[in-house]
Parts: structure tokens; C-alpha cells; sequence
């Protein structure tokens, strides 16, 4: 691990003292800003609309964005700007 990974470590275990659950460690991660919940919510958008799409090959791309749109509350342009205007962000 580098230099940045073993910091992030150290805050961590100072933190909770080496006695944390995964639920305080992504809680933690959270309020500290080191995950960004917006880039999670668009990462999971895509890998459901993608999983959609590969398990259901004769579905339309219209019909996944709407499932998908529905799923998470947001629109169907929310669906497709995650799609095809964060490609760096992927699950």
C-alpha cells in the first residue's frame, strides 16, 4: 500500500482504536468526504442498468433506463447522464 492508503488507515484505527465493524468503517469513510456518495449513487445507477441489459438481452435500452429510473427514484435523464457522461466512474 502506499503512503496516502496507510494514513487513511492510521486516522481509521486511531479513531476507533482498532475496534470498528464495517458499518463504523464506511460510516467513517463517509462523514470524513474519503467516499463520495454521489459517485457511489451514479456507480450503482450504472451496474443496474447494465446487469439489466446483460440478463435481459431483448430488453430496450429505454426500458432499462426506465426500470432503473424507477428503482432509484430519479429521472430518466439522471439515468442516462450517469451512463454516458461519468465514464470513469464504474462498479
Amino acid at each position: 500500500m502506499g503512503l496516502i492508503e496507510n494514513k487513511v488507515i492510521e486516522i481509521i484505527q486511531e479513531k476507533y482504536e482498532g475496534n470498528f465493524s464495517l458499518e463504523d468503517l464506511v460510516g467513517f469513510c463517509f462523514d470524513a468526504g474519503i467516499i463520495d456518495i454521489r459517485r457511489c449513487e451514479i456507480a450503482f445507477v450504472k451496474k443496474h442498468y447494465y446487469d439489466l441489459m446483460r440478463e435481459n438481452p431483448a430488453m430496450k435500452a429505454k426500458t432499462a433506463k426506465e426500470l432503473t429510473a424507477e428503482k432509484f427514484c430519479i429521472s430518466e435523464s439522471k439515468v442516462e447522464n450517469c451512463l454516458y457522461y461519468f465514464k470513469s466512474i464504474k462498479f
